[in-house]
């Protein structure tokens, strides 16, 4: 059991429902009585957006172990969700007395936030982990109250400290603070018919106190065996052949009761079997082999349903904040993380779309063949290492490059994001997670699009005006999202890849005796061998008399003069 429980929560970190709602499933039908899979079940519920079957499964975790404190502040979180703040702060009131108090005054000061207290998070002598929630409140009480440069303040502190994916909402849930609609859900939605609460045992009333156990119908006996759970509990020789259980001996939750009837040469004539629940105040604690691995998993159960704050939410805030502070810069970046993190977050993507103006939807494969000119250009990375290297070639030779980098690279290492610009290279967009976009639905590509933007931005401060497609795989439905936040797709004249896991000498005779003026030139920004061939691809070039420029400069040697003067207007999201 505790290897499908420890599975489910990783599987729940990891945002992977389906796989935790398959290791929970199996745990509950092999332990329908397992406190800490109800416990499991009700979480992903919530998680999933679905409070009222959370509530059922926080119930039947009360059922097994009344006071529960875990199950307690989940059924106040359930009904928070459901739009009932009353019954929330009974819940999180008893939940203060049986279970994690830091969880609890979190969620009741959320509460008051809900209805509008000016405090936030004043007096809250929280633990680290809680310190993004605590501004979070304070960016909303500084809200409330018009102090729009406090509330960007304690908004970027609040986004620095929070964990996970920093183009992406925290696992688990997240404040809203619109009473509406209090918790947003991140994970996605289990299908119906998930299987969970199978087993109507866990809604039925328990057995409490002395209970009397017989068998039925058995004249022949000689005498009858109780065993529960497997275990001899009573053995009777004597009509009616009765046994008194007293349920309170037993931990609370789901037991097993075998009752075997034997003649009086000692012939089995009869069995019968049945689950019942017991809940008694003061039973026995559930012993099992492995209890601080149950204890670490209860803990990760309290992680994940930690109140933390939206980064939609408090993004948005902070951009409708520097707007009003005159600060454009911040406001810009602000708006484009909402959107990144939730395109559909109120009018963020609108007001994105408009500020980055929408460009031809024709993709840019080469330069004018007037001029000897090539744009080199490197797709994938950041990557430590590689990338130190191809930038120490191109700034020693003097050589303006431009890198489409991958948004996870980008958030994994913003460092070495920002060398790239403030080496002089251009710096642009080749998705977040490196998908094929020919397949990919019009609101998955916006999102790969606006996070890598995002994180390019917060990393060197600088916006992309081109998107280059993983693998060239580009649609018009690709192309037309793009083109909608101001993304001109990037293609290329001549590529190396082929070349690129090789012999290094062969790559540079390749790119040099096949380049042509205006040539946009693919190679890649994680290849040893791409990194030694540099050297002579640049001499070689230049030997034949070709200048090096970026992808934005070899544009404006194309465009006529009111494109230009159109592509610097479109400079002022950068």
């Amino acid at each position: 059991m505790l290897d499908l429980a420890e599975a489910a929560v990783q599987q729940m970190r990891r945002g992977d429902t389906q796989a935790a709602l398959a290791s929970i499933r199996k745990g509950l039908l092999a332990d329908p009585g397992e406190t800490l899979l109800h416990n499991l079940a009700a979480a992903l519920l919530l998680t999933t957006g679905d409070g009222r079957a959370a509530l059922g499964e926080w119930t039947a975790a009360l059922q097994d172990l009344p006071g529960d404190g875990l199950a307690l502040y989940g059924s106040g979180l359930a009904h928070l969700a459901m739009g009932s703040t009353e019954r929330a702060d009974d819940f999180f009131r008893l939940a203060e007395r049986a279970g994690d108090r830091a969880h609890c005054l979190l969620a009741r000061r959320y509460l008051e936030a809900l209805q509008g207290a000016v405090g936030g998070g004043d007096g809250l002598a929280l633990p680290d982990a809680f310190g993004p929630s605590v501004r979070a409140l304070e960016a909303m009480a500084a809200a409330r109250a018009g102090d729009h440069r406090r509330v960007v303040e304690q908004v970027g502190a609040a986004l620095a400290s929070l964990p996970g994916d920093p183009f992406g909402e925290p696992a688990g849930l997240t404040m809203s603070f619109e009473r509406a609609a209090p918790l947003r859900f991140g994970a996605v939605r289990l299908p119906t018919g998930h299987g969970l609460g199978v087993l109507k045992l866990t809604r039925a009333r328990p057995l409490s106190g002395t209970v009397t156990l017989q068998p039925g119908g058995a004249t022949d006996a000689g005498y009858v065996a109780f065993r529960l759970d497997g275990a001899l509990a009573g053995l009777v020789n004597t009509p009616p052949f009765q046994y008194v259980w007293n349920t309170a001996t037993a931990p609370n939750g789901v037991h097993t009761i075998e009752i075997l009837v034997y003649d009086r040469s000692g012939r089995e004539i009869q069995r019968a079997s049945r689950q019942v629940r017991t809940a008694n105040a003061g039973a026995p604690a559930r012993q099992t082999a492995g209890t601080q691995r149950a204890e670490r998993v209860r803990a990760a159960l309290w992680d994940l349903v930690l109140l933390r704050p939206s980064r939609a939410v408090l993004a948005y805030e902070a951009a409708d904040a520097a707007r009003m502070l005159g600060d454009r810069d911040t406001m810009v970046r602000m708006l484009e993380l909402a959107a990144a993190v939730d395109p559909a977050y109120k009018d963020a993507r609108s007001r994105l779309a408009a500020l980055a103006g929408r460009v031809s939807e024709a993709a840019f494969w080469r330069g004018p063949g007037r001029e000897p000119v090539v744009a080199l250009t490197f797709d994938d990375g950041p990557r430590p290492v590689v990338t130190e290297q191809l930038l120490a070639i191109l700034t020693a030779q003097r050589v303006p490059a431009t890198f489409f980098v991958i948004g996870r690279h980008v958030a994994a290492w913003p460092g070495l994001a920002k060398r790239i610009a403030d080496s002089g290279m251009q710096i642009e967009n080749h998705t977040y997670t490196h998908p094929n976009m020919a397949l990919m639905a019009p609101e998955a590509i916006e999102r790969e699009l606006l996070r890598t933007n995002a994180a390019v931005r917060a990393a060197t401060g600088r916006g992309t005006r081109y998107f280059r497609p993983p693998g060239g795989n580009v649609n018009v439905a690709a192309s037309r999202v793009a083109a909608r936040w101001g993304l001109v797709p990037c293609m290329w004249t001549l590529d190396g890849e082929a070349l690129e896991n090789g012999s290094p000498r062969r790559l540079v005779e390749y790119v040099v005796k096949r380049a042509v003026p205006g040539a946009i030139i693919l190679l890649h920004n994680g290849r040893p061998t791409t990194v030694e061939a540099l050297p002579g691809i640049i001499e070689g070039l230049r030997r034949r008399g070709f200048r090096f420029v970026t992808i934005d400069e070899l544009m404006r040697r194309q465009m006529p003069e009111s494109a230009v003067r159109g592509m610097a207007a479109r400079k002022t999201m950068q």
